[in-house]
């Protein structure tokens, strides 16, 4: 069902030309989704998209809370970075979700 669904989407919202086309990106987009589920818990995942000439390019941050006995866990503090450099881009999640600030 979420493969049909995200496949319904690719094409009314992406442009994906047809819905066979839409369902192959929808099952490796979906398996992609499946994968970060296999990251140890507290781990926080950035995946960043940009459009290129030769295609989409992916990059990818990971932050790892550091452990501590002597600091409480806390939901987003997190000292640790791995991957490539902060990308330039801003996004706006806000406006992303059709939401007004």
């Amino acid at each position: 069902a979420a493969v049909d669904r995200l496949a319904e989407q690719l094409v009314v919202r992406c442009g994906a030309p047809d819905i066979e086309t839409a369902r192959a990106a929808a099952e490796e987009e979906i398996a992609f989704a499946q994968s970060l589920c296999e990251h140890p818990p507290n781990t926080l995942i950035g995946v960043n998209r940009t459009s290129e000439q030769a295609g989409i390019r992916e990059s990818f941050r990971t932050l790892h809370r550091k452990a501590s006995r002597l600091e409480p866990a806390t939901a987003f503090r997190f000292v640790e970075i791995e991957g490539e450099d902060a990308s330039a881009e801003k996004f706006d999640l806000l406006a992303f979700a059709g939401r007004q600030k």
